[in-house]
C-alpha cells in the first residue's frame, strides 16, 4: 500500500509511519498544501496513493482543505466514488462539529490521535485496505 501521512507534527507523523509500516511505504509531509501536491504528482507519475492521512490542524492548508482539493481533483479527473483514495482523518479534535465537517469533505474515516495502533488497524480492515488481523 502506497500512504501519505500530513502532519505538522513530525512525532506524530512518525508514529503514524511507524504504525502502518507492515501495511506500506510512507510519505511523509507538514501540511496540506505539500500533500496536495504530493497527491497530484502520484497521480501524474500514474503511482497514486492508496490512502491518505490528514491531519486537521495544519499551517498554510489544513486537512480540511486538502482533503477538498483532492476529492475536486478527483472529480475532474473523472474518478469517484469507491474509486477515489481513501482518506482517513486523524487528529487531536473531538469535537461533533468537525468530525461531521470532515466527513461532508469526502473522507472515509476519522481517528482521534489518542485512538492507538489497533483502532487506526481496525479502520484500515473497515476500509478494505487490509484484511482483518
Amino acid at each position: 500500500m502506497k500512504i501519505l501521512i500530513a502532519d505538522d507534527d513530525s512525532d506524530a507523523a512518525q508514529m503514524l509511519s511507524m504504525i502502518l509500516s507492515p501495511y506500506g511505504e510512507s510519505t511523509i509531509v507538514a501540511d496540506g498544501i505539500e500533500a496536495f501536491k504530493a497527491f497530484a504528482d502520484a497521480w501524474e507519475s500514474d503511482q497514486p496513493y492508496d490512502l491518505i492521512c490528514l491531519d486537521i490542524m495544519m499551517p498554510r492548508m489544513d486537512g480540511i482543505e486538502a482533503l477538498k482539493a483532492v476529492r475536486k481533483a478527483e472529480e475532474e479527473m473523472g474518478i469517484g466514488g469507491s474509486d477515489g483514495v481513501k482518506v482517513l482523518m486523524i487528529t487531536a479534535r473531538e469535537d461533533d462539529e468537525t468530525v461531521l465537517g470532515a466527513l461532508r469533505a469526502g473522507c472515509e474515516g476519522y481517528v482521534f490521535k489518542t485512538a492507538g495502533k489497533r483502532k487506526i488497524i481496525d479502520k484500515l480492515a473497515e476500509l478494505g485496505l487490509i484484511s482483518r488481523a
